[in-house]
């Protein structure tokens, strides 16, 4: 009886720490060179290689929290990535599609690599686990966001492409309409 109880009590522990466990899983995404441009944390905490005093966290609600713990962008219950402003900066589905609101989707295939349409675009989610690919999304949206608002040395973009560049690699991601 005693070991049924102190069972009972175990399995009732273990169950309690795995309901606060986050649903997030650690990642990274690399460039077609290897490289990596993000990680994040099982936690949510986001880093960027290049950017190391840019401090971020995704939440469990899908928001973007700054180091204060502001939250900058959400994703609301559509699926719409909202600015504290309140506006639509693109659409993330729940399997990761991204939808920049002019015709253009990209998504992550079954092997990891982020496609647009049919394209491969060189960038890859490590380790593949389908469970991140929303959290992958939503940062790579805003990662195709801020690389159009950066110094020209950094990126440079037109209305149809978005080029990044690294010592290590050019990555060019074509955003027209196919």
């Amino acid at each position: 009886m005693k070991i049924l109880l102190y069972f009972s009590f175990l399995m009732f522990l273990v169950s309690c720490s795995d309901s606060k466990k986050s649903k997030f899983s650690a990642f990274d995404v690399k460039n077609n060179e290897g490289t990596t441009i993000m990680s994040m944390g099982d936690d949510g905490t986001i880093t960027f290689p290049t950017e190391e005093d840019v401090k971020v966290t995704l939440n469990e609600n899908y928001e973007l929290l700054d180091d204060e713990g502001k939250v900058r962008i959400k994703l609301n219950g559509e699926g719409m990535l909202v600015t504290e402003d309140g506006e639509n900066i693109g659409n993330v589905s729940e399997s990761g599609e991204i939808d920049f609101g002019t015709g253009v989707t990209m998504k992550w295939s079954e092997n990891g690599e982020l496609m647009k349409g049919n394209e491969a675009t060189g960038i890859m989610i490590e380790p593949n686990n389908s469970n991140s690919y929303r959290a992958a999304s939503i940062l790579m949206n805003l990662y195709f966001m801020a690389s159009e608002g950066m110094e020209s040395e950094e990126l440079e973009s037109s209305n149809d492409s978005i080029l990044v560049e690294n010592p290590q690699d050019t990555t060019v991601v074509e955003l027209e309409e196919d």
